[in-house]
Order: C-alpha cells, then sequence, then structure tokens
C-alpha cells in the first residue's frame, strides 16, 4: 500500500472515530418525572430517568441543589407542588445536556439521597430537625416548655406557657404612675413642647416585674405595643374599662368574665350627639388632641386633659354637660371630656344654645360573632399568626411596617387552642452585644406562626417584640432580654392562680 493510499485510510478511521464521538455525545438520558409528597415536617422527592444518569447535589444554607449530567427533561415532566412548610417551590432548568434542579429551604433540614438502579430513580428525603423540648409541671393549671428549633444558621429558644383559663386569672393590667401635681420640668415642657406634639405625662412604663409584683401575679408577659410615653397603641379595656382604641383594625385578644378567650379583630363605632341631636364621630381616645380632632379623655387619661386653649371642651357627666371650657379641663372620676378643635368648635358653640344634653355612644364589635361572650379584658397586638389552625400572617392588612412584619426578633405572641388553653410564647432575641452567637436567633412571624400550631395553637396572634419581650416566670426573670436587662413598657399580661 502506497503512503497516499495508508493516509487515506487513517483520515478514513479517524473521521470514523470522530462522527462516533459525535453519536456518542448526542445520547442522552431522558427524565420522565419528578413527584413528590410532604407534610409539615417531612418532604419526599422523586426523579424518575428512562436509563443511568450520572447527578451530583450540592448542599447550601438555604436549598439543596441537583445537577443531572447528559439529562433533559422530557415535555410532559411539570414541577410537582407540595404542600409543606419546608420549602418554598422547585425550579426545573436545563441547557443543552444538563438539568438543574433547585430546591429553595425555608428551614434547614436533614436529607437523605437514594438510588435505584433499574428502573432509574433518585430519592430525596428532606426531614425537619426535631426540636428539642425541656417540659415542667407548674401547677395550678400552668406547663411551661422550653423549645430549642432549628433554623436558618443557628437556633431559636422559644419559652411556652401553656395556662388552663379555669385554673387562673388571666387578666391585663397597665403601669401607673403615683398621682401627684405635675412637677416644674412638666409644667415647663407643657409650655415649650416642640415637634408638632405634646408631651404625653398621664401615661408611664414599668418594668413587668413591677407590674407583676403590684399584682401579686406569679407569672406576666408584656403586652400592647406602646407609645414613647406610655401610651398603649392598639385597643387596650380592663375591667370593662376602655383605655385605649383599636388602630386599624388589627387582631386583639378578648378574655371573657368566665377567663375564656378568644382571637378576634376589633372595629369601633365611638361618637357624640350634641344638643340639637348633631353627630360626631369621635376621632380616638385617651391621647393628645391635634388639629381638626375629637378626643374622648377618660379617667384613666388623668385628672386633666393637659390640653391648649385652641380647642372647646365638654365635660359630661351622664348624659348632661355639666362644664365648657376652651381647654384643660378636669376629668370628672364618674364622668368624661370631650375636647373639640379646629373645624368642630363652631358646631359644638352653636349645638350649645339647644341646651345642655349630649349622649356618648361608645361600641366594640368583633369582626366575628362569638355568641353569648362579653369580653371583661381585650389586649390588642398584631398582626394575626394563626386562624383556624392555619398560617394567617396578617401583616400587610394590619398595616405593619417592615421593622415588625420582616424581621428576625425577639417575639411575644398568644395563641389558643382547641380545649380553650392559652398559648403564651416568647421567643429570645439574640443579645446585641452577642453578634456571633448561633442561639437565640428569634423567629420571623411565619417561623412563630408555625411553631404555635405545631404546639396546638388553634388561634393566634403576636403582641410587642424586640427589646419589649419579658417572661416573668414564678416572679422571676426566665427570658434574656435583647438589651441584656428589662426595658420598661406600657402594659403586661398577668396570670396568677384563682
Amino acid at each position: 500500500m502506497t503512503i497516499k493510499n495508508k493516509l487515506f485510510v487513517i483520515l478514513i478511521i479517524m473521521i470514523c472515530i470522530g462522527a462516533g464521538s459525535l453519536s456518542s455525545a448526542k445520547i442522552f438520558s431522558e427524565i420522565t418525572g419528578v413527584w413528590a409528597r410532604g407534610t409539615n415536617d417531612y418532604v419526599k422527592y422523586v426523579f424518575e430517568a428512562n436509563r443511568a444518569t450520572s447527578y451530583f447535589i450540592n448542599r447550601t444554607a438555604d436549598a439543596i441543589n441537583i445537577t443531572f449530567k447528559y439529562a433533559i427533561p422530557n415535555k410532559s415532566v411539570k414541577k410537582p407542588l407540595v404542600r409543606s412548610p419546608l420549602v418554598k417551590h422547585i425550579s426545573i432548568k436545563n441547557s443543552a445536556n444538563s438539568t438543574f434542579v433547585s430546591i429553595p429551604l425555608k428551614y434547614p433540614v436533614k436529607y437523605n439521597a437514594n438510588l435505584i438502579k433499574s428502573p432509574w430513580k433518585l430519592t430525596l428525603e428532606l426531614e425537619r430537625f426535631p426540636d428539642k423540648v425541656f417540659k415542667k409541671n407548674l401547677g395550678s393549671g400552668i406547663e411551661y416548655s422550653k423549645i430549642i428549633r432549628k433554623v436558618n444558621r443557628g437556633y431559636a429558644e422559644v419559652n411556652l406557657l401553656k395556662v388552663d383559663p379555669a385554673s387562673v386569672e388571666v387578666f391585663p393590667a397597665i403601669a401607673e404612675k403615683p398621682k401627684k401635681e405635675s412637677s416644674f420640668i412638666e409644667t415647663f415642657l407643657r409650655l415649650f413642647s416642640f415637634g408638632g406634639e405634646e408631651p404625653e405625662f398621664n401615661f408611664t412604663k414599668k418594668r413587668v416585674s413591677d407590674i407583676a409584683e403590684k399584682y401579686d401575679a406569679p407569672f406576666a408577659i408584656n403586652g400592647t405595643f406602646f407609645a414613647s410615653s406610655g401610651r398603649p397603641l392598639g385597643i387596650l379595656m380592663i375591667d370593662k374599662d376602655l383605655i385605649a382604641a383599636p388602630i386599624y383594625d388589627r387582631t386583639a385578644l378578648a378574655i371573657t368574665s368566665n377567663g375564656k378567650g378568644y382571637i378576634d379583630n376589633f372595629l369601633d363605632n365611638t361618637y357624640i350627639v350634641l344638643p340639637d341631636e348633631v353627630k360626631i364621630d369621635i376621632t380616638t381616645i385617651n391621647k393628645v388632641r391635634r388639629e381638626n380632632e375629637v378626643i374622648l379623655y377618660t379617667p384613666r387619661f388623668g385628672s386633666k386633659t393637659d390640653t391648649d386653649n385652641s380647642g372647646i371642651e365638654l365635660t359630661i357627666v351622664g348624659d348632661r354637660i355639666v362644664g365648657i371650657r376652651e381647654g384643660n379641663s378636669d376629668i370628672p372620676e364618674n364622668g368624661t371630656v370631650v375636647s373639640f378643635s379646629g373645624r368642630f368648635k363652631d358646631i359644638v358653640k352653636k349645638s350649645l344654645s339647644n341646651g345642655r344634653k349630649a349622649k356618648i355612644s361608645l361600641t366594640l364589635m368583633p369582626l366575628h360573632n362569638h355568641e353569648g361572650t362579653v369580653p371583661l379584658h381585650i389586649i390588642g397586638g398584631g398582626p394575626r399568626l394563626v386562624k383556624s389552625s392555619i398560617i394567617y400572617v396578617a401583616k400587610k392588612e394590619e398595616r405593619f411596617k417592615k421593622d415588625v412584619a420582616n424581621s428576625r426578633a425577639a417575639r411575644t405572641a398568644v395563641g389558643i387552642d382547641k380545649d380553650g388553653n392559652l398559648l403564651f410564647a416568647v421567643v429570645e432575641g439574640r443579645p446585641r452585644y452577642k453578634t456571633k452567637d448561633p442561639y437565640g436567633l428569634g423567629m420571623t412571624l411565619e417561623e412563630l406562626s408555625e411553631l404555635l400550631i405545631d404546639y396546638g395553637a388553634v388561634d393566634a396572634m403576636n403582641l410587642d417584640g424586640g427589646g419589649s419581650s419579658t417572661l416573668i416566670l414564678e416572679g422571676e426573670l426566665k427570658n434574656k432580654p435583647v438589651n441584656g436587662s428589662e426595658v420598661r413598657v406600657s402594659n403586661a399580661i398577668l396570670i396568677r392562680p384563682k
């Protein structure tokens, strides 16, 4: 064979080899199905292929990623839907010769991968890390649990009180200041206040432990949100005495005279009927009056309204107007004061020529019917976390800002189980001076909702959290406050044996 012929044969062989290589590169396995099933604690994925397929799994803190080499899904493959809080969704994408699957995780999980070669199946099992729970029966229908739960990048620690309302008293209490004449500093600040709003001196703040001690309550948690002055933000009613009105129709806990509780949104319809039968809506109760507002002041606010002389105020006892002033009226112990400003002043002045009778209507309405139940106490908070045993975080509907709605923080919450027991949860937050501690990371609202459901809550709501989160257990501070010590709060929910 000549050299020329030899070269030709070699060339033919190389072409054949190359063709064979190209041919093998185009031979892929095919992913024929992706299936899934899930529960609250467990999710199982099954990936099926028509022949052996190489793959590798990459686990990160927030996701499990699988790459199938030389395999693409056929047209019938669809992303499975899983009803489980462990995973958010599944992503399936493919390139020319590979398929990429990503499973973002809502919680840290253990996972186990198993391969069946014929027919080819890859099974991926995800399981939430089990909680560590330490329980203690405290008697008088009270059970305490310390719960440690795995969350992203660490652990959340939760203090949970389960309370039988048949065995204990559960009631709110507000921080009170001694009744005394205004100090020189307070008088000065009233006269020379800046920023468009007068200081509120009739409310105050105290530590939860101090409020609990005053009422001889061995168990207590912090209560509603509050302004810097100590004025409650949201509804607060104690012994049928309304101290603060609802805002944004937010969720609240109602406690009836027999100790039963329910969680609902509360609406108010508050107005005054003047002597000439003109009806004027009352803006809210027990707060600093601003322009074009109508504020109802009760004895809970203090002895005086602390308003300036730019308005007109009616002091009312029963249905009679017993006093008329421009501002800073005395609040009678057996009556109220309604303070009008701006455009309402002329309406009131005109109406007074028709007599001295006036009627105040103050109606609180839960959103749903709770037949045969009359609230003795109402403690506002929000947002709602659980509704009919389902996660129901109403942070947008109740108009909460990002600091409450989206953060991972120390939390306080209350829930009710199917037997009517009250569940009080105080979630530890990472102390501000321990930035690398993997414990006490706090919780998101969604994580807290999930935990409350796991421990029996049928309905639940959030309360004030962060630095305010406090649990007093048998008279002692039980949780580790994020500020290093107890902060002063507006009010607390107290629990004591009957």
